[in-house]
């Protein structure tokens, strides 16, 4: 939808969107190490951009959303935080600009398969370039979706949307091991997404583990809004 209302003569707006610590990415701990982005400097960005734009730099959470932003180029950043719940949030702003009729740098698609396997097979499945797309793949939504039957050339490797590294991967060489990765992972989210908070002795990983067992075995979910809340 993005499209442009610019007079002759006028510079292009440009609206450089970051996190409040001026990140294009914020950092995350992964799998085997703490990863740290370099902080960018923006006013040298834009004072390079001046000559060519009326630029204009904003935080996610103090952009005035009730300001349209039509004919705007939005160079965006994103985040690499477990879960892609506050990568959702991001994903509501660009949105609503991409709507505005901003012109979002990179493309909303390409936002949308930063850190989403599903999302980046879907996309893969796209190329014209046969070299990407030389790996077979399926999609699963959740484990009621899974026909096992469907699998016969054993060993597959099996990964959950979100994650990095190791992280969510299993290698299934059995109908028996598919079922039990597939349904472990659509429950991973539990312990791993919520094992950052050590200040309360319930997200300590051995007693968060057995919560977690013991709810299931109780058949009662989680409330996301407050993980220490059941029902």
């Amino acid at each position: 939808m993005g499209y442009e209302t610019v007079r002759m003569g006028e510079k292009k707006k440009l609206l450089l969107l970051t996190d409040k610590n001026n990140y294009f990415t914020s950092k995350f701990d992964g799998t085997q190490k703490t990863h740290f982005l370099n902080q960018v400097d923006i006013v040298k960005i834009m004072e390079k951009l001046q000559c060519e734009f009326e630029v204009e730099h904003e935080t996610f959470d103090q952009l005035d959303l009730r300001k349209k932003y039509q004919g705007w180029y939005i160079v965006y950043g994103s985040t690499e935080e477990r879960g892609l719940f506050y990568k959702g949030y991001i994903e509501d702003i660009l949105l609503k600009l991409y709507l505005d009729g901003a012109v979002l740098i990179p493309g909303f698609e390409y936002f949308r398969a930063h850190g989403n396997k599903c999302f980046q097979e879907m996309m893969r499945n796209q190329f014209r370039n046969k070299k990407v797309k030389n790996l077979k793949s399926e999609i699963i939504g959740r484990y009621d979706d899974l026909d096992v039957f469907k699998y016969r050339d054993f060993p597959y490797v099996v990964k959950s949307s979100s994650g990095s590294g190791s992280a969510g991967v299993r290698l299934v060489k059995t109908p028996e091991e598919l079922k039990k990765a597939v349904k472990k992972l659509s429950k991973s989210f539990y312990y791993d997404y919520y094992f950052t908070r050590f200040r309360d002795l319930g997200y300590i990983r051995m007693i968060w583990k057995f919560k977690v067992w013991l709810y299931n075995r109780l058949k009662r979910t989680q409330n996301l809004n407050n993980p220490n809340k059941w029902f």
